[in-house]
Parts: structure tokens; sequence; C-alpha cells
């Protein structure tokens, strides 16, 4: 019989439904055809037959040859591998071999029939796939068919839904796509109709969000693209479990405002003898300034180093926005079940529950109990929370000049590290929230509220997992459209999860791996994505100290300083973080010429300036080369980098003062923002080492970000460059001319 491909939306979502109800793993070729079709993606003319006997020449005189016979059968999910495609077949005889040959090779399997279709004329090969990940929800990718897939893995992948930019990003960032526009004289594809192709499976009204609670992955695998359109000569589609459910949902809603800005803290866990985790914490609070009120619970004494203490959460004299709990994991649901409403947010900094072997149980009590006692709970197994303008630190020896730099990070020591190195480098802080296993309030809750506070100008997330990376998706996502500027938010992944047996059934599911969902994520919303804890650090100063230019992003930048071979390794890491050293225009280099400066210096860019060309005008000739610069409008950014020993060894310290007023005072006379960002190199002595804190310490108080070497500079402004790379890509969407 001829097989049409039309079917209407509801016949769909049928079709799928009765094969999940009927415990089917998937649907088969003629089905999943007939489903993306019905999405007005292009399937060949084809005929369904039931053995080899059906295959009569009147049987095909709708179709045209060369023809393809496919096996149709629920227990062959790899048709090739089995034996089951026949290519290149001439006529109805050759068909009917085809069919009985087939039957041969999978005599143990059952046979629903065997798919004849004309062959799709040749073209460029792409595979298009989706799946329905657990946490982040529906996400497609494109790759480059064949070798490409299979060994090289050239594929880009996006979270559902994306936008038609969205999928012309995606084809611009494979490494064939070169292929697409006509390389080597080869005719270029329709682009346009691949896109269209995408946006059937993962836009909007795409298949992936209109039936992801069926689909557990979807191949078209190759589509065949050509100038006048594409063909998916083969689809596959996995289907849920029946019953199975995707995401989880968000523990109900409170005012985050209790737990950034606590006005009254009762602490769990301190003792008589004072030496309890929760005496620390009291220590700590009273050293950084906590003026709110403060309550104790213990359950015999009267007060503990004068802090009032009650038997309960419940006998509390009044309500209070934050308790501290730090006593054995076991107790801890009673403690909380007591609260009887008038706790807030508990943190919980107590270990045993669902991070060690058997903990589950114990943290679903608590769970329920913190229900019963009507209080959100943070962790558990965590440290403590850090809120600068609140006075609350759950660590000594903290710098109390609040900034706008507030943090969420999944561990604890991380945390800790993140406070002490981060201040030690001029990051000044508003939060610093450790969430430990995120049980009830989960770190998308907090960035919603982070994003919504003014106090906070950029955010810092430390995560290893997320339960529900589909809500963190919707809250960056969201932030765009506020009508306010984007906050930039810097990530620090740590871990990978395993990819279940059900995606290695299909190559996007074997492909959608943890790292891909989250570099999309960070794609499509602008997230800033570091690899180390130095970088995060070096990022979170940049961005608390430079506005991104989301009208011109950061691609040119300019070299100055007295680097010699320093400045040509520097330009090798700058152009592997996407930024370019580019030489001067002639205007440019004449301008520079033209100060005459003595021999050793270069100016092409880098601008290289041994300290004898440095001292020229104590320093002065520093200013000129900066104003010529600045003056140019040809650098996004300039890094003026100093190696300390080398100018102190041939000039006394004025040269350097000299050379850093200089670089201010051609800062401040830019037409335009252009960043500037100094490096101060040392050599590890404790002198200059010393100095060198000085002169950092001196310039982020001017609003000048200091590294240590360039490569930092090269990874913390790719930071920079990234989010405005995205907000540049926002702006152009909303105001297309």
């Amino acid at each position: 019989m001829r097989m049409t491909h039309d079917m209407e939306l509801g016949s769909g979502t049928r079709l799928l439904r009765e094969a999940r109800i009927a415990s089917r793993p998937a649907l088969t070729e003629p089905e999943a055809k007939r489903l993306i079709a019905g999405r007005g993606i292009r399937t060949p003319a084809g005929c369904l037959l039931v053995d080899a006997a059906a295959a009569q020449p009147d049987t095909l005189t709708a179709l045209t040859a060369p023809f393809v016979v496919k096996i149709v059968s629920s227990d062959v999910l790899h048709k090739s591998e089995s034996g089951g495609v026949v290519l290149n077949l001439r006529d109805a005889a050759g068909v009917a071999d085809a069919i009985a040959s087939i039957r041969e090779r999978n005599a143990d399997v059952a046979i629903d029939g065997y798919l004849v279709e004309e062959m799709a004329a040749p073209g460029v090969e792409l595979v298009i796939g989706g799946t329905v990940d657990p946490s982040f929800g529906p996400t497609i990718m494109v790759g480059l068919g064949g070798i490409f897939v299979e060994i090289l893995e050239d594929v880009s992948l996006r979270l559902c839904p994306i936008s038609r930019q969205d999928a012309r990003d995606m084809l611009d960032a494979l490494r064939g796509a070169a292929l697409l526009h006509g390389a080597r004289g080869r005719p270029a594809v329709n682009i346009e109709a691949v896109i269209d192709a995408m946006m059937a499976v993962g836009g909007a009204d795409g298949l992936l969000m209109q039936h992801g609670a069926d689909i557990a992955s979807l191949d078209i695998n190759p589509l065949i693209a050509t100038a006048q359109g594409c063909t998916a000569v083969d689809a596959r589609v996995l289907l849920r479990s029946a019953g199975e459910s995707v995401g989880s949902a968000e523990a109900p809603s409170a005012d985050l405002r209790c737990l950034l800005h606590p006005r009254s803290i009762a602490v769990i866990g301190a003792s008589s003898d004072g030496k309890g985790s929760g005496n620390a914490f009291i220590r700590n609070l009273r050293s950084f300034g906590f003026a709110g009120e403060l309550f104790i619970v213990h359950p015999s004494a009267a007060d503990i180093d004068g802090v009032p203490c009650f038997p309960s959460l419940g006998a509390l004299p009044q309500p209070v926005d934050y308790a501290y709990v730090a006593i054995p994991a076991a107790k801890v649901p009673a403690v909380l079940a007591s609260a009887q409403g008038r706790v807030a947010f508990a943190q919980v900094m107590s270990s045993g529950f669902a991070e060690v072997a058997g903990g589950e149980a114990l943290q679903a009590e608590l769970l329920a109990s913190a229900r019963q006692g009507g209080v959100r709970v943070v962790g558990p197994n965590c440290l403590g929370l850090h809120a600068t303008r609140a006075r609350v630190s759950f660590i000594d020896q903290v710098v109390a000049e609040p900034g706008p730099f507030a943090v969420i990070s999944q561990s604890g020591g991380m945390g800790v590290d993140i406070l002490r190195r981060g201040q030690a480098r001029g990051v000044r802080f508003s939060h610093l929230v450790t969430v430990g296993n995120s049980a009830d309030v989960s770190p998308v809750e907090i960035l919603r509220e982070m994003l919504a506070d003014d106090s906070v100008g950029v955010i810092g997330m430390y995560l290893e997992s997320v339960a529900d990376g589909r809500a963190l998706l919707d809250v960056l996502r969201a932030q765009q459209t506020s009508g306010r500027p984007a906050k930039p938010v810097v990530l620090l992944k740590g871990g990978t999860t395993e990819q279940g047996q059900r995606a290695a059934a299909s190559h996007t599911g074997a492909l959608a791996s943890n790292e891909r969902l989250w570099s999309a994520l960070c794609e499509q919303t602008g997230m800033a994505r570091v690899d180390t804890l130095d970088t995060f650090i070096d990022a979170a100063l940049t961005f608390q100290l430079l506005t991104p230019n989301v009208t011109a992003p950061t691609r040119n930048v300019c070299l100055f300083g007295n680097g010699g071979g320093t400045s040509v390794v520097a330009c090798d890491t700058f152009a592997r973080h996407g930024m370019a050293i580019s030489p001067f225009s002639p205007d440019v280099v004449n301008a520079l010429e033209a100060l005459q400066l003595p021999p050793g210096a270069s100016v092409l860019n880098p601008i290289d300036t041994p300290v004898g060309v440095l001292k020229k005008g104590d320093g002065a000739i520093a200013e000129q080369i900066l104003r010529i610069v600045y003056q140019s409008g040809e650098a996004d950014a300039v890094v003026l980098h100093l190696n300390l020993p080398v100018i102190l060894g041939y000039h006394d310290r004025s040269l350097l003062d000299n050379l850093f007023q200089a670089a201010l005072r051609a800062r401040e006379a830019s037409p335009r923002q252009t960043h500037f960002t100094l490096v101060l190199r040392s050599d590890g002595s404790g002198p200059i080492d010393d100095l060198r804190r000085a002169y950092r310490e001196d310039a982020i108080a001017r609003g000048i970000v200091v590294y240590d070497e360039l490569p930092q500079a090269a990874e913390a402004l790719s930071a920079l460059a990234s989010v405005e790379r995205h907000g540049h890509r926002q702006l152009t969407a909303r105001h297309p001319s």
C-alpha cells in the first residue's frame, strides 16, 4: 500500500500516547516520519509492504527508482547494523529479493513490514535530534551527518525552545559549516529550509516542546540538505515509559529577602561551655557587627554568653528571619517541626543526609518536619550565610566593606575559598549563600531573588548539579525581557553526570552530554562560564569594576608594557580566548612613530616599550602613547602590563608612580568606552609582592581592574566579552535597524 505522511497535530498526539500506553519503546520509522511530516519536514515517497510477495510492479508504479528497502520492527533500533537496509534497487524484483534477504538476516525478530522508499537526491547529510533531559527538559542538537557525527562529533546543542537566530547560530558553530555554504565549488544548501526543520523539532511550537512528556529522544539522521530543500531520509523516536515524569516541582515560594537580609537570628547548636559550632557563629556575628535580635535554642540554659535561650523554636519570643542549625543530623527534624511558623529560613549545617549512603530517608524526614514547622530549609550539609550589609557571616576575618558580588555555592569549602581569596584580590561581596544538598530552597530561587536585589550587581554560581535546569533557564531568560539592565552571571561548574542507557540508543542522547547542556545554557543566556576558581574571582572583579559594553563587544585588544617575549606569548593566549591583538592602522602607527621613541620600542601592537623607553620624561611617554590609542578608537580594551622588578631595577619607585598616574589621566580622557585593565607582574619575592598589593588596592579604589599575569587578563576579559556578545545579540534582536 502507498504510505502517506500527512498527519494532523491531534493525530500525532494520539499516536504517541497510544504507543506509550502499549509500553512500546519507540515508534516505527513510518510512524516517526508521519509525526515529523505533520510538522512540515519533507520525507521520501514510499510504501509499506508486508512481505516479498507484495513487491509487485503495480505496487511500485507511484514511486521512482532507485529504491531503498528498510526493516520495520519495534525490536530493531539500528537497522543498518542488523542488515535491515538495502540500497540502490532498480525494480520490483530487486525489492522482493531485498525483503527476502532482510527476513533471512532477522529470522528471530518480529517484523511489522518493509518500508520501500525513493532514494533521496545527494546533498549535505545533517542530523537533527532532540532529547528531553530530566533536569533541563527539551534540548535540540544539529550536526553534520556521517563521519562528522559518528567520529568527529561535530554538533551544536541548545535548550528548547529555540528561535530562528538560535538555529542559525547553531549551524554557524559547526566546524563543517562551510559545507552548507558551498565549500570547494559545491552548491550551497537552502539554509532557511534547514532552519525550518530545526524549528519544527525544537521551536516553541515544535515536537519537543509540544510532546516532551511522551518523547524521550528523537533523531532525524540523515536529513539530506540541498539547494532545493531538505528531506528526512530516516527518523527515530524513542518514547518515555508510561508514567515517567519530566523535571521536578519547585518548593513553595517564600520571601527570600528574609534570608539575604536577616534582621533576627536564632542559633541552634551553641553550648554552655562555649565550644559548639553555634558559639563560633555567634562570635563571628558579633565581630562582624550584627545589630539585630539574637536568640539561642537550648533545652536548659537561660542564656549563653549574654544571649537569651529558649527551649524550642516555637518558644521564641518573636518570629525570626534566619536560624543557624548546627546539631547532629538525627536531631534536626524534631527541632524544625517545633518551629510553629516562627522561623522563615533555617540553614542546616549538619551533614549525614542524602549526601551519604542511606541518608535519603533522613533528608525526607527533614523536609516533612520543616513543612510541619512552617520553615524553609537551606541545605542541609552546608556552612552558612554571608550577608555584608546585614553584618552576618559564618566565618571570621571578613572584609566589612559591602560590594556588588553575590555568590551561590553548592560547596561550603568553595564558598570559604571564594570569600577569602576574593576579598584579598579586591572583590567586594554583597552575599554568599552555601546551599549544600539544596533539598528545599534551590539555587534557582536564590538566583531569582539576587537578580531582583538592588544591592547585587554581579552574581557568581558554583554548581555541581541542579535539580531543575529548566527553571534556571527560565529565570536567566526572564531577566533579559524584564526591561532592566541584565546583571552578569558567572558560572563555575563542577562535576558531570552520567547519561542513562536510554540515551545510548540514539546519537542525540549519547551526544547531549551534561557538559554540552551547560554550554548550551551559557550560550543562550549570556552566562559567563569559567573553569577555575582563580578565573571565577578575576571575572568577579572585572564585572565589579567594568560595565559590559553591549553596543561594541570586546574583540580588539591593545597590549602595552615592558613585556618582550611575554607580549608575544600573550598574543597567543588572547587569540585562544577569541580576542585579537591586531596591528594598528597606518595612521595610528604614524602617530606613535612621531613620538620618536628610543630604539628598542615596537608600536605595531603589542606596544613593547622596554624600561629605557618608559623612562623618557619619567613616564610621561606612556600617557602620550595611551592617548593616541584611546583617540584612535581601534581598541575595545587596553591592557597595560608592567614588570615590577624590572622597572624597579632600573629606576626608583617614582617611575612606577608616574606610569600609574599617566595611565589614569589617559583613561579619563578616552572619548569612548574602552576598557582599561592593569597587569602588575611580580617575581614572587616578598618586597615586590607587598608593593604589588599596595598598587592593586590603590588601582581598585580608582576603579581599575588589576590582574597578576596576562593570561588571567585574557580569561577575565573573555568572560566579559561573552556577556557583551550576548547582550549585543539581544539588543540587535530588539532593534534590528
